[in-house]
């Protein structure tokens, strides 16, 4: 009997944690600048060279604040349900420069796993969908593209969403 109870406590507890982790919200101010300047502020250890201004031209010329919540299901999803969740409860995938700013003021919640921004895509030379990702890692700050047609997205993987204005 002590044996089921235990289970059980132990699956609530997951499910909380689970569902705290998944609930990571916050506001971002998005100042005007070029991509390099944000590349320049957030002091990454690598960053993937096909990140560039060429194959992600976004360019923010007035500020602007957004909504955001990390999305994390806590388990293997495919794109179009992330993007199916995100847009029940009001959010779109987050950009290049949208997750940039997000890497400069939240490092503790991203330096934990990787986040990923649908909002920006770019294609390789074989014409593969890729989408810029904040690497995990020990106290490393690495930028790199991740594959959009990938089958699955693995367990640690999270997202970033932006609310959507109305």
């Amino acid at each position: 009997m002590f044996r089921n109870i235990y289970c059980f406590m132990i699956l609530i507890l997951v499910f909380f944690c689970q569902f705290v982790i998944s609930q990571e919200r916050g506001g971002l101010w998005i100042s005007p600048g070029s991509f390099s300047d944000y590349i320049f502020l957030g002091k990454y250890d690598f960053v993937l060279e096909d990140i560039n201004e060429k194959n992600f031209p976004d360019k923010v010329e007035k500020g602007y604040g957004v909504e955001y919540q990390v999305f994390d299901f806590g388990e293997s999803v495919l794109l179009d349900f992330v993007l199916t969740e995100m847009k029940k409860k009001g959010f779109r995938p987050a950009t290049l420069i949208e997750l940039l700013h997000f890497a400069e003021v939240q490092p503790k919640i991203w330096g934990k796993t990787q986040i990923i921004a649908f909002g920006s895509v770019w294609r390789d030379s074989i014409g593969r969908r890729k989408v810029p990702c904040l690497q995990l890692g020990m106290d490393r700050r690495d930028l790199y593209l991740e594959w959009s047609d990938s089958f699955h997205y693995h367990i640690a993987s999270r997202f970033l969403g932006i609310r959507i204005e109305e």
